[in-house]
């Protein structure tokens, strides 16, 4: 192949479509004949993956709904959004909004709150680290001088988010 041109990647398509549960006629021919049990080892792996990186962000909805209930809707919520950074612990941010949409939430509708309050949290601690602000260092910025330090204003990180819930999601 020369450099310039671009290589055929439909087999990673159907893979990847394999993978989720569609075969694919096409990955019968590249593959050997007994790749179906490493698919299904490999599709296994993956919703053990998906059902841990969500319990981890979620483990207050885990706890309420309890571990069947929980690999239903983790296993339903992958089915419905794949992941689409590499990053795991980006997966999982609509997650409030499916649960708002579920039926589990007409009997639980505490629950997509829970989760939004969970998601914050989670975003929070793998968030980058900054520097704090100690009142040695305002006093440098402002280079000494007392009125520029009376008339600071505070600006909050740009990690820092406002999140509103009308129910007692942080009681539970």
């Amino acid at each position: 192949m020369k450099q310039d041109e671009m290589p055929d990647l439909g087999w990673q398509a159907d893979l990847l479509k394999a993978i989720r549960g569609s075969e694919s006629p096409d990955l019968h021919a590249i593959l050997v004949p007994s790749y179906s049990e490493g698919l299904a080892l490999y599709r296994d792996s993956q919703r053990a993956l998906r059902r841990q990186v969500l319990a981890q962000a979620y483990p207050v909805i885990r706890q309420l709904t309890g571990e069947l209930c929980f690999h239903s809707l983790a296993d339903d919520f992958a089915s419905q959004t794949p992941s689409c950074s590499g990053d795991l612990h980006l997966y999982g941010d609509v997650f409030p909004q499916y649960l708002r949409q579920s039926p589990v939430s007409a009997d639980f509708p505490y629950l997509a709150e829970v989760a939004a309050l969970e998601w914050h949290i989670h975003r929070q601690y793998y968030a980058p680290d900054i520097p704090l602000l100690t009142l040695p260092l305002l006093v440098q910025q402002c280079g000494g001088d007392v009125a520029q330090l009376m008339s600071a204003r505070m600006q909050l990180a740009a990690n820092v988010h406002l999140l509103r819930l009308p129910g007692n999601a942080a009681d539970i």
